[in-house]
């Protein structure tokens, strides 16, 4: 039987006109762009005829897969890829199919692009991103990039660098770009837009031609001085350049001419370099326009390679950043096409006659992103689809950015090498942002492409230096080491033999990383080495699982949920067999507040138990402390000393006689110049305004506005963390306790637990005010240490008894601080390296963001009650570190924030037309609601038809603390939300303004509350536990089974199930600080 003929049909495409061809059709400046546009009308493909050559356009995976049989179809050099033949004759990338030279010298390089010789690259290609990186470092954080440019210098560099010995250096120019480069994209552009015009019309661009003709000039003029260099100064490297001279074909013996060796070096330094920076330039615009995605890519290099030297085995343990690559180079293949001829006359599809030598264009734009390849989202940024089991599953040639079989890129391995260590170096070293955060994606095109005016503003990460990005060794001591990331101090206290211990915590507001840190400070001491100190994400499947290596865990709950960084190891947790780990030996260390009954210490439990299910050894009962009653570092210290070290049992280790007299044991040296400026590793956000919100009479209270990067996000109900300093007055006081003046300078290797400073010197008033807390109350083992270096008779039965029965009573329930003791027992002879060792450094504090992004976009406020009052203790007065240090600024002050987002359920309801809504708060606590009723302005203002909101607000007085007046006033009078203030200071006749708190508001307006709670509203309460604990009181009466007029609640909140309690009353409760 003979196959059924089916009738060919004819490759649709525009009319024809003669002479000119489809020249109207095509916008010369952007060719590529026009071809595109005009694909989309003609489905899987189209024909042109441009620059007298019929040229046929494929567009779908399906066809472009037929054409990848080598057997049918080989590269056919035509159009903008013909003109380059000008310039470079039969190098590698311009030779016609089976051209003799092509295969000379191919053979002969082919060995130089071997797996182990691309390794042997690698100091090369770090030693120029290490130039980039310097120079984006000293420009400083404000300076705008072009990202394109800077990629091209570097790429441009690596190539000649890497592969010929020769330094462009060209980040030391004083020029925009290298005059090779300026000739190159003349080259290119001219080559590309020239292929669209009538050869008798090229005939009359004698000027293009000239400047053509110069630019190829230049090139060849260029390498040649490579060539000749080399020759003078013969070198030994096993590199590129050395095989282009002195190789011969294994096949014939030839060597290669001058002539082939110019050909072959441009066409490596304009292929090697141009489609690399144009898929960096790429993944940079993609990232920093889907922050989830950058924050993936930021953690994998932090998991896999820390803070440290970038190896070659690190590079391949970056399957995100491969998956990176891969999509950028599929939605955006820097080499846009590929041409192809059919061997002999043929059909494609079955049903499109195609000509022998006829140009096949392949499209990688529309290939890459065709719909049955990659599924309806093909147009949609989605790296997780090209992660290495996915991308595994792609058809065969579905995925083509380096060409195609045995003209494919021979440098790919080269470039991809490349594009992961650059990749990695700029995330490891920099906070990237974009500069206009309004910037929509522009493609310049030559022969290849890249984003047009895309600029970008770089600052440094974690404090780092340029000085450190040198590689320059820091003179202090820093008593730290670095692991996948992480921070974990050295051993250099440690007694006996050695026994490793890994410190992992779950951690949101930063106290269990703070307890973890002190954990390892103090590891040491008791003979235990501490490998590192991470997250629980970060450990995801490479859990030590040897049995001489402890692992402790200190996390939390947050409502019953895991902190954000252990959510997925807690989920990878419960996936494990029994005895997966194996007799791992581990410990816990549980941390909480009881006010959260109902999930205390949740988390901690379920982690202990799937640990033990999973087959590891607990070594010692689970540790708790509840931040409710005591105070969790002495928590901490007690369950170390009574439970951890003695049960773990570390072979060999020592008895530690006096573990208090370890932590006075840090030398530090005082000189007098000025500091030097901080970093911190959080964002710095500039303060745009500022003012009080209240009279005398009440609490103080501010507003602080601040301006926020372009990448910053939020959500109404979200979180600022804040890095704040120290109230001037309590760092005053510990500098006239160790008569030292604010400038004098202090050699600090470390502070507190947390590690180095990353900085060989700082000024005693910095140290004081930016990086320790003053005010943390002191714990046992520092009383411990302060009662070591007391004279007798001098205050040392009163401190002793502090240390012991007097402690709760005396100490951590009056919040007194070391520097409380300091000042109160004058005779302690305390050094001041003892008291930094003593202190946990500095923690971010936690506000609710009192604005919508969308109302003011790039900004957020912040409500602020200042917290000013005198001592528990008797001694002096109390000053919250965060609420003073914020009431302070003022506009144009710098200052580090991080946005945290709220639990989920505290966001508002997604559809605002559907759900009525109720609001609880007492003073600050409005912050919240105050970015909810913004949002809900501006939907209504959007023709959004809103379902009722109530605010009820408790404050002093409407003379003195009645926060936001005017504003909730207009936002009432929209219909946005009806507001019901109770002033708790201040008699009035009216109900609704009348003397009573805001629980006794809600009871007066109950037949309102049980309405709306029947319709299905939402409750939301902020405030402190007091005011939390009486509105839920009285809102289980409300709904419970009072009648009022005849309406009763659905349901008791008493009786609801935890998932509707969740869904449907949440309430943020804070502490003042």
């Amino acid at each position: 039987m003979t196959k059924k003929n089916h009738a060919l049909i004819p490759i649709p495409g525009p009319s024809v006109w003669p002479l000119l061809g489809n020249l109207f059709d095509i916008d010369t400046e952007h060719g590529l762009a026009s071809v595109l546009e005009m694909g989309r009308s003609y489905g899987d493909i189209f024909q042109l005829v441009l620059g007298g050559n019929k040229l046929v356009f494929l567009q779908t995976h399906a066809l472009f897969d037929e054409v990848c049989d080598e057997s049918r179809f080989c590269k056919v050099v035509v159009s903008g890829l013909g003109n380059l033949r000008a310039g470079v004759n039969d190098g590698l990338f311009t030779a016609h199919d089976g051209e003799h030279n092509w295969g000379v010298a191919h053979r002969i390089i082919m060995p130089i692009f071997g797996p182990i010789k691309i390794r042997e690259t690698l100091g090369g290609m770090k030693d120029v991103c290490q130039e980039l990186s310097l120079k984006w470092a000293r420009y400083g954080p404000d300076h705008r990039i072009d990202i394109a440019g800077d990629l091209t210098r570097l790429t441009l560099d690596t190539i000649a660098f890497c592969t010929m010995g020769y330094r462009f250096n060209s980040f030391y120019r004083n020029s925009d770009v290298h005059p090779f480069v300026k000739s190159m994209v003349g080259f290119l552009r001219e080559a590309d837009k020239s292929s669209m015009i009538p050869e008798y019309l090229n005939a009359f661009r004698w000027k293009a031609r000239r400047s053509f003709l110069g630019d190829i000039a230049s090139m060849r003029e260029m390498s040649m001085m490579i060539l000749n260099l080399r020759r003078g100064n013969p070198s030994d490297r096993d590199d590129l350049l050395n095989a282009l001279l002195h190789g011969r074909d294994p096949k014939t013996g030839e060597g290669m001419s001058d002539e082939s060796i110019i050909n072959n070096l441009i066409t490596f330094l304009v292929a090697g370099h141009e489609t690399t920076s144009g898929a960096l330039s790429f993944v940079f615009y993609y990232l920093l326009t889907n922050p989830e995605s950058l924050k993936n890519a930021r953690e994998e290099v932090d998991r896999v390679i820390g803070a440290g030297n970038i190896t070659a085995d690190h590079l391949s343990k970056l399957p995100y950043i491969d998956a990176v690559l891969r999509e950028a180079l599929r939605l955006n293949p820097t080499g846009p096409a590929i041409t192809l001829g059919a061997r002999e006359d043929t059909t494609l599809g079955g049903k499109y006659a195609v000509k022998k030598g006829e140009p096949v264009l392949c499209m990688f734009h529309n290939i890459h992103r065709d719909k049955k390849v990659y599924g309806e989202d093909a147009d949609e940024w989605k790296p997780e689809r090209m992660m290495d089991e996915n991308f595994n599953k792609l058809p065969k040639n579905a995925w083509k950015p380096f060409g195609n079989g045995t003209r494919g890129c021979i440098g790919r391995a080269f470039a991809w090498q490349e594009s992961q260590l650059v990749i990695a170096s700029i995330l490891q070293n920099f906070d990237l942002t974009l500069d206009n955060p309004d910037y929509k994606l522009e493609i310049v095109e030559t022969l290849t492409i890249k984003p047009g005016n895309f600029y970008v503003r770089a600052k440094l990460r974690s404090g780092r230096t340029p000085r450190e990005l040198c590689g320059f060794s820091n003179p202090i001591s820093t008593n730290i080491q670095i692991k996948n990331g992480t921070i974990a101090p050295a051993n250099d206290g440690q007694v006996g033999n050695s026994t490793p211990v890994t410190i992992l915590y779950g951690s949101n507001s930063g106290t269990c990383e703070a307890l973890a840190h002190r954990l390892a400070r103090d590891a040491p001491s008791y003979g235990y080495s501490v490998t590192t100190v991470a997250t629980l994400d970060s450990v995801i499947g490479i859990l030590p699982r040897a049995k001489d290596e402890l692992v402790v865990i200190i996390t939390c709950s947050y409502d019953g949920l895991p902190a954000d960084n252990a959510v997925r190891f807690c989920n990878w947790l419960k996936t494990l067999d029994e005895d997966a780990l194996g007799g791992m030996p581990f410990a816990v260390f549980a941390c909480g507040h009881h006010d959260w009954a109902k999930t205390f210490y949740k988390v901690p439990i379920m982690i202990d138990e799937l640990l033990a299910r999973a087959g590891a050894h607990r070594v010692a009962q689970m540790g708790k402390a509840n931040s409710a009653v005591s105070d969790m570092f002495s928590d901490l210290e007690n369950w170390e000393d009574e439970h951890l070290w003695s049960s773990s049992s570390a072979a060999g280790n020592e008895t530690v006689d006096n573990v208090a007299r370890t932590e006075v044991k840090q030398d530090i040296t005082i000189t007098n110049p000025r500091a030097r400026a901080l970093h911190h590793n959080a964002v710095e956000c500039i303060v745009s305004e500022t003012h009080k919100l209240s009279e005398s009479g009440s609490a103080l209270k501010y507003h602080v506005e601040i301006q926020l990067p372009a990448n910053m996000k939020y959500a109404p109900g979200d979180h600022l963390s804040v890095l704040p300093i120290n109230p001037r007055q309590n760092v005053r006081r510990a500098l006239a306790r160790f008569h030292l003046a604010g400038d004098s300078v202090l050699s600090v290797a470390r502070i507190g637990h947390m590690g180095t400073l990353g900085q060989e010197t700082l000024s005693a008033f910095d140290v004081f005010a930016s990086y320790v807390e003053l005010s943390q109350p002191a714990t046992r083992r520092n009383i411990a240490t302060l009662l070591s270096v007391t004279p007798e008779g001098e205050g040392r039965y009163e401190l002793a008894e502090l240390g012991g029965a007097a402690f709760e009573s005396q100490i951590r329930d009056m919040r007194v601080s070391v520097l409380d003791l300091l000042e109160r027992y004058k005779a302690i002879k305390l050094c001041v390296g003892a008291f930094i060792d003593m202190l946990p450094p500095l923690r971010v504090r936690t506000y609710s963001i009192s604005s919508s992004a969308l109302w003011k976009p790039s900004h957020a406020s912040l409500t602020i009650s200042v917290l000013a009052q005198p001592a528990l203790s008797g001694q002096g007065s109390f000053l919250g570190v965060a609420s003073n240090f914020l009431a302070d600024l003022v506009p144009g002050d710098a200052v580090h924030f991080t946005i945290r987002p709220c639990k989920k359920q505290f966001h508002l309801p997604d559809d605002a037309s559907a759900h009525p809504i109720i609001m609880v708060a007492a003073g600050s606590g409005i912050a919240p609601f105050r970015g909810f009723i913004q949002d809900r302005a501006l939907q209504r203002r959007n023709g959004v038809q809103l379902q009722p909101a109530i605010l009820f607000f408790g404050c002093r007085g409407s003379k003195q603390d009645d926060l936001y007046r005017q504003e909730l006033d207009e936002f009432e009078a929209e219909g946005v939300v009806s507001v019901r203030r109770a002033f708790s200071g201040e008699e009035t006749v009216s109900i609704s303004e009348s003397r009573m708190y805001v629980q006794d508001r809600m009871w007066a307006d109950r037949a309102e509350v049980i309405q709306l709670w029947n319709l299905g509203a939402k409750i939301y309460v902020c405030g402190g536990i007091n005011m939390a604990d009486g509105v839920r009181e009285i809102f289980n009466e409300i709904v419970g089974p009072t009648e009022v007029d005849g309406k009763r609640g659905a349901e008791s909140l008493n009786k609801l199930s935890e998932e509707t309690m969740s869904a449907r009353y949440v309430a943020e409760i804070f502490s003042q600080t």
